[in-house]
């Protein structure tokens, strides 16, 4: 089988990971390529062009739309594609609030990847719309895009215009998330009305981690769905190799002081497997490297791993208050 594309994968500190450790993950797992965004909750952009800098036939990299006010965020849009970023990470409320940042994109020939937790039905005929509007143009859901009623990619007008829009691609991820009774047969439908010359894999590592899955665990997912062998390389490789790295390489990102985003950044705690278990993103950063530097990330659970660190810690606290 070809080398594997990730269409999906997180760097920054003091929340994700940096760039040279993606990097070593990249070569374990055999991924050629990998398309790398942020969030809200670490919009460290210049990590994201540190690593495209740093190994630009590897990477390409999504800009963030985040700001005090709208003005703010558009320009800072406008900046960040202009410097080099293939596009922009979206949520897809987001762009329904202002059409105008999507405008953007379509303006400078590049691509979202958009994300929403919830059903997409108030978004599709917008997400259409720019698609027609911007033939150089295509659009990435994330997160399964939407995953709901699976009769509604029929009976709902705007989702059919949508999904079976021919520069429209939907990346399987977050699916340890999600509740499995819904989002079987939403896959089993976007197999069948996307069809597999527009599925993409992402990892969302290390966030999957969060969630207690190995990196080969969001690789095992679409096993399931039994894909030919024909299948499984336009899902793992030739849909992202045509989509965003049919160039030899990605252009070095010029970076700005503008892109400076971290003095917007949402406070959030770590979550884990799934909301058992709050830390703080320093010492969850310190944890996370405890357990991959113990190379044996497919051998023993992060879970488990993390209940022998609070084990230890308490049998050493117990054993100081008895001495």
């Amino acid at each position: 089988m070809k080398m594997l594309i990730d269409v999906y994968g997180h760097i920054g500190l003091p929340r994700f990971t940096t760039a040279e450790a993606f990097l070593a993950l990249m070569t374990e797992h055999g991924v050629e390529h990998t398309l790398l965004s942020t969030a809200q909750f670490c919009p460290d952009l210049f990590e994201l062009a540190r690593a495209v800098s740093i190994a630009p036939h590897r990477f390409k990299a999504l800009g963030l739309p985040l700001g005090p006010d709208r003005a703010t965020i558009r320009n800072s849009v406008e900046s960040q594609l202009s410097a080099g970023f293939s596009g922009i990470r979206i949520m897809a409320k987001a762009a329904l609030d202002d059409p105008e940042l999507l405008e953007i994109v379509g303006r400078h020939k590049k691509f979202a990847l958009v994300v929403g937790f919830e059903p997409w039905v108030p978004y599709c005929e917008m997400l259409a719309d720019f698609l027609d509007w911007y033939p150089d143009s295509f659009l990435i859901g994330g997160h399964f895009a939407g995953p709901c009623d699976p009769s509604l990619l029929v009976s709902e007008p705007s989702m059919a215009r949508l999904f079976g829009h021919q520069r429209f691609a939907v990346a399987l991820t977050r699916q340890g998330l999600m509740d499995s009774a819904l989002l079987l047969p939403w896959t089993r439908a976007l197999v069948r009305h996307v069809g597999w010359h527009r599925l993409l894999w992402g990892s969302e590592w290390p966030v999957a981690l969060w969630r207690d899955e190995s990196y080969a665990d969001t690789i095992h997912f679409i096993d399931q769905f039994e894909p030919s062998e024909t299948e499984r390389a336009l899902f793992f490789h030739d849909n992202a190799k045509r989509l965003i790295f049919a160039g030899e390489s990605s252009s070095v990102i010029t970076t700005d002081p503008a892109f400076d985003l971290m003095q917007h950044k949402v406070q959030s705690v770590i979550q884990l497997f799934p909301k058992a278990l709050q830390l703080p993103e320093d010492l969850h950063q310190q944890v996370m490297t405890a357990y991959l530097a113990t190379g044996r990330a497919n051998e023993v659970r992060y879970s488990k791993f993390v209940q022998m660190l609070i084990e230890s810690g308490l049998l050493t606290h117990i054993s100081n208050k008895v001495g």
